[in-house]
């Protein structure tokens, strides 16, 4: 965790003068990565209990905010309120935001924030960073590999492939985790070949700029706003139902939170029950962001 706090210092430039807006929470990677960061440095971290877009801009302005980290839809949010009034936010401290968001919403922050940046990061729990940059020096890119880490795109067999060539995206760096609680052999696959293997796919250009393709197919993921769902958890919950014979639970397309859980149920012979009841289910027996929508 030093290592993470660290490698994100110098990704984004921090210094003892920045005050970060943690509105993420701390369970989550990023929240935790961004606060020790700006520890390390010696700036000010401002931790809320729960997120509200009108606190964002009352607490950047009172606190003199310099960044803060996002997911959809929680950028969107925050630029809707700006966007009302947007002579309330002139002259603001905001100098950067980092996380992922559509062309669309960073197109609307950078016309509304001229003076600050938007960093693409690309990480997860296991391992943070392992890329980023300035959104401005290559759209649609995660980035250069981190300070301290090495990253190869690898083929099924766990060999180099050539730039430009998709792979899965594999990591070396001591930001890296040191294996799953209790999951010998699933630490053992992770790490083979002395790689950390990320079950992402990816490309990296002739100028060591990393481009993300998506999960293997092993290891999908759902993500609504920007949170992990295992798709085998859900469908493992629901199959607990006594009236649920079979179940699919896939990812579709969210216009608010990127993605959404979708559940394709056939019921036992001569039982009924309604979509809502079903997920009230599944809402009490994991995290509710889990259930389907």
């Amino acid at each position: 965790m030093i290592a993470v706090g660290l490698q994100i210092a110098e990704l984004l430039q921090l210094a003892g003068g920045d005050c970060h807006l943690c509105i993420l929470p701390l369970f989550h990677i990023g929240g935790l990565a961004m606060t020790l960061a700006t520890m390390h440095q010696g700036g000010e971290n401002v931790i809320v209990d729960r997120f509200d877009p009108r606190l964002v801009w009352k607490l950047i302005a009172k606190e003199q905010g310099t960044f803060f980290t996002a997911f959809p839809p929680i950028l969107a949010s925050i630029l809707d309120v700006q966007e009302k009034d947007p002579d309330s936010f002139a002259g603001t401290s905001l100098r950067s935001v980092c996380g992922m968001d559509s062309p669309e919403t960073l197109a609307r922050f950078f016309r509304l924030n001229p003076q600050a940046a938007f960093y693409s990061l690309y990480g997860q729990t296991e391992a943070m960073p392992v890329s980023g940059c300035n959104y401005q020096q290559k759209s649609g890119s995660i980035g250069p590999p981190a300070i301290l880490t090495r990253v190869a795109i690898l083929d099924d067999l766990d060999r180099e492939v050539a730039p430009g060539t998709p792979g899965e995206i594999c990591v070396r760096s001591p930001a890296v985790f040191r294996g799953y609680w209790n999951r010998l052999e699933e630490t053992a696959s992770t790490f083979r070949n002395g790689w950390h293997h990320t079950g992402d796919l990816g490309r990296c250009d002739e100028e060591g700029y990393l481009w993300y393709a998506g999960r293997k197919p092993e290891k999908e993921l759902i993500k609504p706003g920007g949170e992990n769902v295992y798709p085998a958890e859900v469908e493992q919950v629901i199959l607990g139902h006594g009236a649920i014979e079979e179940v699919c639970v896939v990812g579709v397309p969210d216009p608010e939170w990127g993605d959404a859980v979708q559940a394709v149920c056939v019921l036992r012979e001569g039982m009924t029950l309604s979509a809502g009841d079903l997920i009230d289910f599944v809402a009490a027996k994991i995290a509710r962001y889990k259930k389907p929508k």
